[in-house]
């Protein structure tokens, strides 16, 4: 069944619809031979936080600039400003990754846990749109139950 469920949302993830996945773990975070295992992004709020990371560090850089800098012409400032931003971004950003990778999304972190031997987790991503067609593959399929993620930024990867 999760060779055919993966097989069919490849299929729709060809049209227009944003699907991403579907990755695969058994109890306790077990790789299933031969699927697609689940990445740490999938499980934690890695990206939400490093993409937050980017706006706050070019922020810092920007008010650093501002507060210590001194401007000989407005070239000059804005090189400084322009540098100061970029360098804070990739800092926080990278900063934003580790700190995300650490934070578990418990709801799912639980489901991965309470998974019975004998039983397979399937993670997918996709937008509002294809919600209902991936929800009716996973049924028709045989899938025992479906548990919809609230994302914290929602949409937000396919930006």
């Amino acid at each position: 069944m999760a060779r055919q469920a993966k097989a069919s949302l490849r299929d729709i993830s060809g049209t227009s619809n944003l699907i991403g996945g579907p990755w695969f773990s058994q109890n306790g975070d077990q790789p299933v031979e031969g699927l697609p295992t689940v990445d740490k992004a999938h499980t934690s709020y890695r990206e939400e936080l490093a993409v937050s990371g980017i706006l706050v560090g070019s922020v810092i850089g920007a008010v650093t600039v501002y507060r210590f800098g001194a401007s000989a012409d407005s070239v000059t400032s804005f090189m400084s400003y322009l540098g100061a931003s970029t360098f804070g971004a990739m800092i926080f950003w990278w900063l934003g990754g580790l700190l995300g990778g650490r934070i578990a999304r418990l709801s799912l972190s639980r489901k991965q846990t309470d998974v019975a031997p004998n039983e397979i987790l399937m993670i997918a991503s996709c937008d509002s749109a294809s919600k209902e067609v991936t929800k009716r593959i996973v049924h028709e399929l045989g899938g025992v139950s479906i548990d919809e993620h609230k994302d914290l930024m929602p949409n937000f990867r396919w930006v």
